[in-house]
C-alpha cells in the first residue's frame, strides 16, 4: 500500500467532510461523550484555506516544525462536540498553516466559529503528526482522539481479552 494520498482525495471539501463523517461515527458508537473527543489531520493542500475560513491570527508553535513546513493541520475547537462537525465545519474546525521554514504558523477560522481556541490537546496532535509524517514522509495524515465511556472499545486488542490483566 502506498503512503501517497491521492491529489483528488485531498481537496479540502472533501477532508471536511470526512471529519464530519467521522465525528458522527464516533457519537454513533458511543466513543466520545459530551465534548470530549477531537480530531486533526495534516495535509498539503493545494487551494487555499482562506475559501472555507477567512480570518487569521499568528498562533505560536510549541517549538519548530519542520516536518511540517508548508503544511496544514485542521482540528477541532476546544469544547466543540464531534456529532456537530458535519452540520457545520467552520463553526467546529480550525485550520493552521505552518510557514515554509516550519517556525511560525498561522490560525484560521471562519466568522461562524463557535470556540475560542483549538483543542486543549492540539501540541499533542502537532507532535504525533511531526513523528509520523517525518517519519513515512506522508502527505497527509489523520488523528482520532476519542473517549468512549466503556473502555469494553479495546477488547479487540488481545491482552485486555484476559479479565485478569
Amino acid at each position: 500500500m502506498s503512503n501517497i494520498v491521492s491529489a483528488n482525495a485531498l481537496c479540502l471539501p472533501n477532508i471536511l467532510a470526512a471529519i464530519g463523517e467521522v465525528g458522527r461515527r464516533l457519537c454513533e458508537i458511543a466513543a466520545s461523550e459530551g465534548a470530549a473527543g477531537n480530531i486533526s489531520c495534516f495535509g498539503r493542500w493545494s487551494e487555499n484555506v482562506e475559501d472555507f475560513f477567512s480570518q487569521s491570527q499568528p498562533l505560536e508553535l510549541p517549538e519548530p516544525m519542520p516536518e511540517l513546513a508548508g503544511g496544514i493541520v485542521i482540528a477541532t475547537g476546544s469544547g466543540r462536540r464531534l456529532r456537530e462537525i458535519g452540520q457545520s465545519p467552520e463553526a467546529n474546525l480550525g485550520a493552521v498553516r505552518i510557514s515554509d521554514d516550519g517556525k511560525a504558523a498561522r490560525l484560521y477560522t471562519s466568522p461562524q466559529k463557535m470556540f475560542e481556541r483549538l483543542t486543549s490537546e492540539f501540541n499533542s496532535h502537532l507532535a504525533v503528526h511531526r513523528d509520523c509524517v517525518g517519519r513515512e514522509n506522508l502527505n497527509f495524515h489523520a488523528l482520532v482522539h476519542a473517549q468512549p465511556v466503556h473502555l469494553t472499545y479495546l477488547s479487540h486488542i488481545d491482552r485486555y481479552q484476559n479479565e485478569k490483566y
